[in-house]
């Protein structure tokens, strides 16, 4: 990543964000439940990459509940120091630089919430091509990320964005994060992304979208507008050679 993602991360971690990363569950375990079943379906003895991996809980989870060994890389001094502090296993290893992954190639790969870090398209094309590196050939790479089309979190979620305008991507709004108790513990600015740009920028990087679907979790009702949904899954592959 970048000298002003790492900047960004930094800061944003300082205000708090480990408070909400390790206390509310809710989104985190929905998160998991949904890319449980590419792991269900990953080779024998596969590897995973975690970028951007935060505290590190996904990575954690993929090496102690399906046997992976995991790489979890995420800029943020801060973030790697929490997850190595929470979570030690022999198949996990967790580094502030990609440099301790070079020669390693992975089966699959996560960027969750990723994105959002992001405020260029030249620097999100560079994080798709560090993956794309890092990738065995015909890998898996599982983007998730809010749904830009969900006109409640436009409203809620990306403040200081009007659904009614027609916003572009890198267009910065403002995010409150909260602990478990609802206090307000950090105010951050993140950055919006459409879905259009996302599939764009990671195919211009090498990968092939097979799909993308919205979803919530499992109290939502089943006609709800996928446009209405609060997440998105991006599902893409890696180079062939």
């Amino acid at each position: 990543m970048t000298k002003n993602q790492n900047d960004y991360l930094q800061n944003r971690n300082v205000a708090g964000f480990k408070t909400l990363s390790l206390e509310r569950g809710g989104e985190k375990e929905l998160i998991w439940h949904s890319i449980q079943p590419f792991l269900a379906e990953a080779p024998e003895n596969a590897s995973i990459l975690d970028y951007g991996c935060g505290t590190g809980w996904l990575a954690y989870k993929a090496a102690t509940e399906y046997s992976m060994k995991a790489f979890g890389y995420d800029p943020s001094e801060k973030m790697i120091e929490t997850a190595q502090e929470n979570f030690q296993h022999k198949n996990l290893q967790f580094s502030t630089t990609m440099e301790e992954a070079e020669g390693l190639r992975f089966d699959i790969s996560f960027m969750i919430f990723v994105p959002p870090a992001i405020n260029t398209a030249e620097d999100l094309y560079a994080a798709f091509k560090d993956v794309q590196h890092h990738l065995k050939p015909n890998g898996l790479l599982i983007v998730v990320t809010a749904n830009p089309e969900n006109v409640f979190y436009r409203h809620a979620y990306y403040e200081g964005i009007s659904p009614e305008n027609n916003v572009k991507s890198g267009t910065p709004y403002q995010v409150k994060i909260y602990a478990a108790d609802n206090a307000l513990v950090a105010e951050v600015t993140d950055y919006f992304w459409s879905s259009h740009d996302i599939e764009r920028i990671a195919t211009e990087a090498g990968f092939t979208l097979n799909t993308s679907i919205c979803f919530a979790d499992k109290n939502t009702p089943n006609n709800t507008k996928p446009s209405n949904l609060p997440y998105k899954l991006y599902k893409l592959s890696s180079a062939s050679i």
